[in-house]
């Protein structure tokens, strides 16, 4: 599940696509803990298919609900773009506004990035250049993803280049070592590739 703040009126209608630069990922149960979806004037919950759909979309971990995640993903991520931090310790909101930067461009855009797929690790999700088609780069296959699972692959040239969705600060911790969670479905596609 995602935050964004909140992102919908007092009617429930969505009016905004994020309120603050702090862009989360949080686990589905918590201390048992209990959310009427969409309540006035509370954060907007947004459902994603997987954690890859989520870092694609730019969001970290919740430091509270996933703190170990959070801990473990942030210091990967520091790790791996040393050019971008100038201090031992980056705080959440430096952090946040870094990451801000990378998933927004200058006219409110959704920004992206060329790279060869041969280039990319697991998790990433990309576009083709010719296509709206969103796919997971997932064992050297492209995974069309779709709300409810990813769907028939595909086998691609690694040295073709191609539209990557996630961030490249978060491409680059992935690089590191962070292994993202991906849905079942993804298993499933490449079971049958092999004929199981």
């Amino acid at each position: 599940m995602g935050n964004r703040g909140v992102l919908h009126n007092d009617q429930g209608k969505v009016v905004r696509s994020w309120k603050t630069k702090a862009w989360i990922t949080c686990v589905l149960s918590f201390k048992e803990r209990h959310r009427r979806v969409f309540t006035p004037r509370r954060y907007s919950e947004l459902f994603f298919l997987d954690e890859a759909t989520a870092f694609a979309a730019g969001h970290r971990p919740c430091a509270e609900c996933r703190y170990q995640d959070y801990k473990r993903f942030k210091q990967l991520w520091m790790d791996a773009n040393p050019h971008l931090v100038n201090k031992p310790k980056l705080p959440a909101a430096e952090w946040d506004t870094i990451l801000h930067e990378e998933r927004i461009d200058k006219q409110g855009a959704r920004g992206f990035f060329l790279k060869q797929l041969s280039e990319l690790p697991d998790g990433v999700l990309v576009r083709q250049q010719s296509s709206q088609d969103v796919y997971l780069f997932y064992h050297g296959k492209l995974l069309l993803w779709h709300h409810g699972g990813y769907m028939h692959k595909t086998s691609p040239r690694l040295t073709q280049l191609i539209e990557v969705l996630t961030p490249y600060s978060i491409v680059r911790t992935f690089l590191a070592g962070y292994k993202p969670r991906i849905h079942p479905s993804s298993l499933q596609q490449l079971g049958a590739q092999r004929g199981n």
